[in-house]
């Protein structure tokens, strides 16, 4: 027995597909944190992809003009974080007082290392694969052929908002050592924390350097001044 949805939930991620530029607008102009979106116009239709090599779907995807017939609608992938979360329904009400020109799906994110992943068909390579400059966005997306992920950036952010008004990362990190000396993270964190401090004691030299040498300079200078008065 399937689960049912609970539309009750609010959730501030979502996925849509758009077919319209102006109904993707209107949605850009809501009360949206992070926004991410790329056409998809040279994806194939769902063929019998058995019957054609990787070589000739990716010479396909390329020649649109000849192969409209194989090439799915144009579309957009959109990606939106809202500033407050919303319920499952919220596309439904969004319809009722704005008018959209096609139709839109929507669905929360669950995974957006691998909602990017999809955006380029990285996660399917006989599918045209997009580039990550195709991808338009008001933040900056991470390198997903190098495995760069910002999966949780808006978590990073709420928790160092709150440590900043209410403890020191000192104190927290104390406190709850378990948040971050792990066995597999143990290592690095001193290797982060050891370079920090050695660039710290680095500044700290030069610094004092440039004030023994302005002494050094100030020394000559009144010595100078002293030998002109001999005179």
């Amino acid at each position: 027995m399937s689960k049912k949805k609970d539309t009750g939930k609010k959730i501030q991620r979502y996925s849509l597909i758009v077919y319209s530029k102006n109904d993707l607008n209107m949605l850009l102009s809501e009360n949206i944190k992070r926004y991410a979106y790329i056409l998809h116009d040279r994806d194939i239709k769902n063929i019998n992809r058995k019957r054609y090599s990787y070589k000739i779907l990716k010479q396909l995807s390329k020649i649109k003009l000849c192969t409209y017939r194989l090439l799915k609608k144009a579309h957009y992938h959109l990606f939106i974080s809202f500033v407050s979360p919303r319920r499952y329904k919220w596309l439904d009400t969004w319809k009722l007082t704005n008018k959209t020109e096609e139709n839109i799906m929507c669905e929360p994110v669950k995974d957006f290392d691998a909602l990017m992943l999809y955006f380029l068909h990285r996660n399917d390579l006989k599918e045209h694969q997009y580039n990550l400059s195709d991808i338009q966005s008001n933040f900056e997306i991470y390198d997903v052929d190098n495995n760069e992920s910002v999966e949780h950036l808006d978590t990073f952010e709420k928790i160092h908002s709150i440590v900043n008004k209410k403890y020191s990362w000192f104190d927290l990190f104390k406190n709850n050592p378990k948040l971050i000396f792990s066995s597999g993270s143990l290592k690095t964190v001193y290797n982060l924390l050891n370079d920090e401090q050695n660039h710290i004691n680095y500044e700290n030299m030069l610094n004092k350097n440039e004030e023994i040498i302005k002494k050094q300079n100030q020394l000559v200078v009144d010595i100078e001044n002293l030998i002109k008065k001999g005179k």
